[in-house]
């Protein structure tokens, strides 16, 4: 958990968003997150690039 942990501060120290999946995991629930990430993501860049224009 250390290890993982510090990738993740490595990754978000270089501008990524960090979303772990395990294995043992749902495939349908863990893609449900990363539809969720990105369009969480998506609308923020254009409710951001909106605000300068």
């Amino acid at each position: 958990m250390l290890r993982d942990r510090r990738a993740d501060a490595r990754l978000e120290a270089l501008g990524w968003t960090v979303l772990r999946v395990w294995e043992h995991e749902d495939p349908v629930e863990a893609a449900d997150r990363v539809e969720a990430l990105v369009r969480s993501r998506s609308s923020q860049a254009r409710t951001s690039s909106s605000a300068i224009s």
